[in-house]
């Protein structure tokens, strides 16, 4: 573990805030109708409809990119304050393209909505003929109002920063809390980036090492969560932890291996799985103590 100037120097909090337009809508009409047919109450059930049904493309899209970013967003910090999570520095350019690109696309699919949006409002009472209900659809406006993405930026402080007009000893009371509160929101986030990182490792250790039919179709979904932790893992290194180092850089070598092997790893790519293995067996001996800690400390 390396010497590192304080935390608040190197590192911001975020609070990451996204939204889209959520073109479903409950029915009571047909709730209603359904119940009275069965012979229930109308609370029975509930009827959710699209009300763009065939013409939503472009608001999946938009809804995909925002919870997309959401994710990525979610993968490059690590808890800390409720609404807000711990960027350290070596992320910044990562997560600033992210948002940055995002921003970027929703414009696109917004003048792309605001292109098809005439034709969508017409299309809609063809598509859902004796459900459509006028009053369901939204002006163009108050769509795009609900488009957006954004990560705002707060410094990050520590007991030095606290600075009351009051009595010393009651200041003094106030560092302390804040003192311990900062610690146990440090050693969560310390934690979190070792529980990713097993939780990814033990999800490929399972995949290689799974006895398979012949044609059993091979799911690769891991692949893809190794190539994204192998870029970002260093930047979650809280405290300079020469262990999660190590295992960043056998993460991204991992991945070239993986790239080599064409993409994922078959069952019959032997370097994919041994390296795997490899680093779940160094991986475990360090997590695992860890984990039985934390539990411990919770169960008293």
């Amino acid at each position: 573990m390396t010497t590192q100037s304080p935390l608040k120097e190197r590192a911001i909090l975020v609070d990451f805030d996204g939204g889209f337009y959520e073109w479903h809508r409950r029915d009571r009409k047909v709730e209603r109708s359904v119940a009275a047919t069965a012979g229930v109450r109308p609370d029975v059930g509930r009827y959710i409809k699209n009300i763009f049904y065939g013409r939503d493309q472009t608001l999946v899209a938009i809804r995909r990119v925002v919870q997309d970013t959401r994710a990525a967003s979610h993968d490059m910090t690590m808890p800390w304050n409720p609404g807000q999570r711990l960027l350290l520095n070596l992320n910044f350019i990562n997560h600033k393209r992210l948002i940055t690109d995002a921003n970027n696309r929703l414009e696109e699919l917004t003048e792309q909505l605001e292109d098809e949006w005439d034709d969508m409002i017409r299309d809609a009472e063809t598509n859902l003929g004796s459900l459509h209900v006028a009053e369901n659809y939204p002006t163009l406006l108050q769509v795009k109002r609900n488009i957006y993405v954004r990560a705002t930026p707060f410094p990050l402080s520590d007991h030095h920063d606290v600075r009351l007009e009051a009595d010393e000893e009651f200041v003094d009371e106030i560092r302390k809390e804040v003192m311990a509160n900062q610690a146990k929101l440090y050693s969560d986030a310390v934690y979190s980036a070792w529980e990713r990182l097993y939780d990814v490792i033990a999800n490929a250790h399972a995949n290689v090492n799974k006895q398979r039919h012949r044609n059993e179709r091979f799911r690769d979904e891991w692949v893809d969560r190794i190539k994204a932790l192998a870029p970002i893992l260093k930047g979650l290194n809280i405290d300079g932890d020469a262990r999660l180092d190590e295992m960043a850089d056998r993460i991204k070598d991992l991945s070239w291996v993986i790239d080599e092997s064409g993409g994922s790893c078959r069952p019959r790519s032997q370097a994919v799985k041994n390296r795997v293995n490899d680093i779940y067996d160094t991986l475990s001996a360090i997590y695992r103590p860890m984990q039985a800690e934390r539990e411990e400390a919770a169960s008293v």
